[in-house]
């Protein structure tokens, strides 16, 4: 699988505050979404059909602008230009703090567009089986889990066995991961990039 791009990338080229270009790349909504079409119908072409493309959002509840973001998404989503749409939360309990859809849940505003063929999953703090469902029930096709597998590799073997489990919060002792058969070199990433390493 590939991710086009990050949110912050077409955020800069898309949204009306930074992009103050005249030509075909800026201006109206259609405008300044043309890059991410082109480079998304340039993979596309170059991969092949089977090749899956993802696009990736990191979703902010403080976002002024995410009627509009909201409006792009769901002419990707009409179009199928992306296979599936990955919804970076913090938390699946964050609101929207401003504009229009103040005080509406976040990932919400997106899951409840028409999607056609594209398929739309959540990644943010899935730590157990019951936040895998949550995520399910809003909507999602599918869960990204991203810092629950790193402290179980089997994260999805234990959710589906056991409806009550958990994965214990970081940090946790360098024993723990090394017990998980990580190596060396990604137990001092662990510590030094992401703080999942008690140092004490």
């Amino acid at each position: 699988m590939a991710s086009t791009t990050t949110t912050s990338n077409w955020t800069e080229a898309s949204a009306p505050w930074p992009n103050r270009r005249t030509d075909h790349y800026g201006g109206n909504r259609d405008g300044r979404a043309r890059l991410l079409r082109e480079i998304i119908r340039g993979v596309r072409a170059t991969c092949g059909p089977d090749f899956h493309i993802g696009l990736r959002l990191a979703l902010s509840g403080q976002d002024p602008h995410l009627p509009e973001l909201r409006d792009m998404v769901a002419v990707f989503l009409e179009r199928d230009l992306v296979d599936y749409l990955d919804l970076v939360v913090r938390s699946l309990d964050t609101r929207v703090e401003v504009g229009l859809y103040a005080g509406k849940v976040l990932v919400d505003l997106f899951t409840d567009l028409p999607r056609g063929k594209t398929r739309v999953g959540i990644s943010g703090d899935v730590m157990s089986t019951a936040g895998a469902q949550r995520a399910l029930d809003h909507g999602s096709d599918f869960v990204f889990v991203a810092s629950g597998a790193v402290i179980h590799h089997d994260f999805p073997q234990r959710a589906l066995s056991d409806q009550a489990y958990e994965t214990p919060r970081p940090p946790l002792p360098a024993a723990f991961f090394r017990a998980q058969g990580r190596s060396p070199a990604f137990i001092e990433y662990l510590e030094e990039s992401l703080g999942f390493v008690a140092t004490h």
